[in-house]
C-alpha cells in the first residue's frame, strides 16, 4: 500500500506514520464519515516462508483488538484481516510515545508516573481478562496531547485460552523489557506485563532502563545475550541511588514489581492503591516544570479531558495481597545470615554434610529471590567455599 491509495473503496492513505517488522500503519481519511483514523496493514513479505505467519498473526490481532473494550485502548472502526491487503482501521491516536516523550521532557516526578501508571494498568486490567500484551515498551504507550494514556501494539498478544497458537518465539518482544521467566522459557502470565510496567517505571523516575548491556559490547547478539543474563540474574541498581528523594512506597512498588519471581510482584490493586496517593486532585495546579504533554491532565481537569480514568480502587486479576516489606514466601537479608551461621554451628559440630545441604538449600533460594549474582549469593556462595570438600 502507498499514500494516495484508497483502501476497501472507504480509506483514503494520507500519509505513513509508522512502519514494523511485518506491518505499517498509516494515517487515513475514512470517506464515509470525514474522520481521520489509522489504518494498519501487512508489509510485503520479503521472506516468502513467512508470508503466511504473518498473515496468521496479524489476523489474531485484528481479533484481539476487535474484542477489546477500554478507553486506553484504541477503537477499532473495521477489521478485514483477509483478502490480498489485510487491514485494521481504528482510532487514531495523536501523540507522542513514551519514549518520545521521556526525550523531550525533565524527568517525570511521582505525580506524572502515577498519572500515567494508573492509564496504563486501567488498559492491563480489561487486557488481561483476555490476552497478555507481551511487549510493553515506550514505543508501545501513546500520550496524547491532553494527557490520556493508551496501550497500542497487540501485535504479539497471546491469547488467554487454552488453544490459542503460539506464532511466535517465547523470546518475542522487546528483550530490555521482558520479565525473566518469559527468557527462561517458562509460561508468561499477568505477572508477566506487570514486569514490563515496573521497567517503564524504572525508567520514568530514573533515565534509563533497570538493566543495559555492558558498553564494550558491539554486536546486537551480544547485547541481547546481556540483557538477558541481567534480567534472569541480577538485581537492578536500587532505584533511590538515581532519585535520593523517592517515596518509601514508590520505591518498593517498582522493586516488588522487577521481582525475578512472578509470585512475588504486586498485583494490579496493590499497584493501583499505591500510585493514587500520588496523582493530582481534581482543580490542582499545573506542574512546575510543566511537561508537553502534561500527564497529570486528566486527574487536574477529569470533566475536560476524556477518557476518564477512573475504576474501583480493588479491581485486579487476582486477589491475592502483596507485602513490598517481608512477602512472606520470600527469604529475608536476616535470614540468610541466620541460615549461615546454623550452617557453621552444624559445620563446628561435625556434621559437614548437613551443613553443605543446608547451604545449597538457602543458596537455591536466594537466587530465585534475588537473582544469580545478589549480593546476599555471594555471601552463601563465600560460606560454601569455606567448606572442606567431600
Amino acid at each position: 500500500m502507498q499514500v494516495g491509495e484508497v483502501v476497501d473503496f472507504r480509506f483514503k492513505l494520507l500519509s505513513l506514520l509508522g512502519r514494523g517488522g511485518m506491518g505499517q500503519t498509516f494515517r487515513a481519511e475514512d470517506m464515509q464519515t470525514g474522520k481521520v483514523v489509522a489504518i494498519k496493514t501487512l508489509l510485503d513479505s520479503a521472506h516468502p516462508g513467512t508470508e503466511e505467519r504473518a498473515r496468521k498473526r496479524f489476523r489474531r490481532e485484528a481479533m484481539v483488538l476487535g474484542r477489546l473494550r477500554n478507553p486506553h485502548i484504541p477503537e477499532v472502526y473495521e477489521v478485514r484481516p483477509d483478502g490480498e491487503w489485510p487491514y485494521i482501521a481504528m482510532q487514531l491516536i495523536e501523540g507522542v510515545s513514551l519514549r518520545d516523550y521521556l526525550a523531550g521532557n525533565c524527568l517525570p516526578g511521582p505525580p506524572e508516573v502515577a498519572s500515567l501508571g494508573i492509564q496504563a494498568l486501567d488498559a492491563l486490567d480489561d487486557a488481561h481478562q483476555q490476552v497478555l500484551h507481551r511487549d510493553l515498551t515506550p514505543n508501545n504507550i501513546m500520550i496524547t496531547n491532553s494527557g490520556c494514556v493508551f496501550l497500542i501494539d497487540f501485535g504479539i498478544a497471546l491469547p488467554l485460552t487454552p488453544d490459542a497458537t503460539r506464532y511466535t518465539s517465547e523470546w518475542v518482544g522487546t528483550v530490555g523489557y521482558m520479565a525473566p521467566e518469559r527468557l527462561g522459557g517458562g509460561e508468561p502470565d499477568a505477572a508477566s506485563d506487570l514486569y514490563s510496567l515496573g521497567c517503564l517505571f524504572y525508567e520514568m523516575f530514573a533515565g534509563c532502563a533497570p538493566f543495559v548491556a555492558e558498553p564494550d559490547l558491539h554486536s546486537a547478539e551480544d547485547r541481547q545475550r546481556s540483557l538477558r543474563r541481567q534480567h534472569q540474574e541480577d538485581p537492578p541498581r536500587p532505584l533511590r541511588e538515581h532519585v535520593p528523594g523517592l517515596p518509601a512506597d514508590l520505591d518498593d512498588l517498582v522493586t516488588g514489581l522487577l521481582a525475578k519471581d512472578p509470585g512475588e510482584r504486586p498485583v494490579s490493586a496493590h499497584i493501583r492503591e499505591v500510585l493514587t496517593r500520588y496523582c493530582p486532585a481534581p482543580g490542582a495546579p499545573e506542574p512546575n516544570p510543566g511537561f508537553d504533554p502534561d500527564l497529570t491532565l486528566p486527574f487536574r481537569q477529569p470533566k475536560e479531558v476524556q477518557p476518564s480514568h477512573a475504576r474501583p480502587a480493588g479491581r485486579g486479576v487476582t486477589a491475592a495481597a502483596f507485602s513490598p516489606g517481608r512477602p512472606a514466601n520470600r527469604v529475608q537479608p536476616d535470614d540468610v545470615a541466620l541460615r549461615i551461621q546454623a550452617a557453621q554451628d552444624l559445620h563446628t559440630a561435625g556434621d559437614e554434610r548437613a551443613a553443605a545441604a543446608a547451604l545449597q538449600a538457602l543458596l537455591g533460594e536466594t537466587k530465585r529471590a534475588y537473582g544469580k549474582r545478589h549480593s546476599l549469593v555471594r555471601q552463601i556462595e563465600a560460606a560454601l567455599g569455606g567448606l572442606p570438600a567431600d
